[in-house]
């Protein structure tokens, strides 16, 4: 089952999401994660789809605790601090999937939009 989920970032700050993986529908079975490789593409709205960043094991993905199936999205502020901006955020749409040690099946865990609003803080975002 793929959780929905939109997210707000701000560039040049640090974001992070914990997220529970689970073998069945109805959440009553962790998954274990040992082996699995998660990753993620983080994309802008416009026409060309532009990539923004991603994210991978020990890249962005930290795994909790494998046998209870969690893990945290950690977005530093590195991978949003060099972001330019047109206009006041940039709206994009995201997905993480996880793929078993044995490379199949490829599943889709976490999927939504997301909007990124600049750093005025550091002024680096214009």
């Amino acid at each position: 089952m793929t959780t929905l989920l939109n997210l707000q970032i701000k560039a040049g700050a640090d974001y992070r999401h914990d997220f529970t993986v689970y073998e069945t529908e109805d959440d009553s079975e962790p998954r274990d994660l040992t082996g699995d490789i998660i990753e993620g593409e983080f994309r802008d709205f416009n026409a060309n789809g532009r990539l923004l960043f991603s994210v991978s094991n020990g890249d962005g993905i930290e795994i909790i605790d494998a046998f209870a199936g969690e893990f945290q999205l950690v977005i530093s502020r590195e991978k949003t601090h060099g972001l330019r901006f047109t206009e006041p955020e940039i709206d994009g749409t995201f997905d993480i999937e996880l793929t078993p040690p044995s490379g199949f099946p490829r599943a889709r865990i976490v999927s939504g939009e997301l909007e990124i609003t600049r750093d005025n803080t550091r002024g680096n975002n214009t």
